[in-house]
C-alpha cells in the first residue's frame, strides 16, 4: 500500500479531511495525522495552531510530521490557501531532498512550487482521478 503525505496550511485541515478520506478509500494510506489530530487540543484544551508558541508540543508535532514525510511514497502540497508560517514549505523541501513523487494542488506561491519535480494540479478532483487510475 502506497503511503501519502498531504502538506497544507494548518487551518485548512477541516477542508482536507474529506480529501484524506477519499484518498484512503482509493487504497492509499494517508499518513497526515495533523489533518485529524492536533496534540495541542488535548494539551492546552483548545484549537491552537503550532507556530512555536508552545515549544515542547511544537517539537513533538514537527518531529511527527518529519517522520511521516520521510516515510511517505507520495507527497502532496495543498497551496490553495496562502500561508505565512512555512511548515508546508519546509515539508516540501524535505520531500524534494528525498526525491519523493510530489504533487501540488493550487497556485504557485514560491519558486519551489514550480520545481520540475513537482507535478501541478489546479484542483483536488483531477489529482484524485489520477490517483484512482493507479
Amino acid at each position: 500500500m502506497l503511503k501519502v503525505y498531504i502538506a497544507g496550511k494548518f487551518s485548512s485541515r477541516h477542508r482536507l479531511q474529506p480529501i484524506k478520506f477519499k484518498i484512503n478509500q482509493l487504497g492509499y494510506n494517508v499518513l497526515s495525522e495533523w489533518i485529524d489530530y492536533n496534540p495541542l487540543d488535548e494539551t492546552l484544551g483548545g484549537d491552537y495552531d503550532s507556530i512555536g508558541n508552545h515549544p515542547a508540543a511544537s517539537h513533538d508535532i514537527a518531529e511527527r510530521d518529519r517522520k511521516q514525510v520521510t516515510e511517505c511514497d507520495i507527497f502532496i502540497i495543498d497551496t490553495q490557501d496562502q500561508s505565512f508560517t512555512g511548515g508546508r514549505e519546509c515539508e516540501l523541501g524535505m520531500a524534494l531532498m528525498a526525491e519523493k513523487s510530489i504533487f501540488r494542488v493550487g497556485p504557485i506561491r514560491n519558486v519551489f512550487h514550480a520545481h520540475k519535480d513537482v507535478t501541478a494540479f489546479s484542483n483536488w478532483e483531477d489529482l484524485i482521478s489520477l490517483l484512482g487510475l493507479k
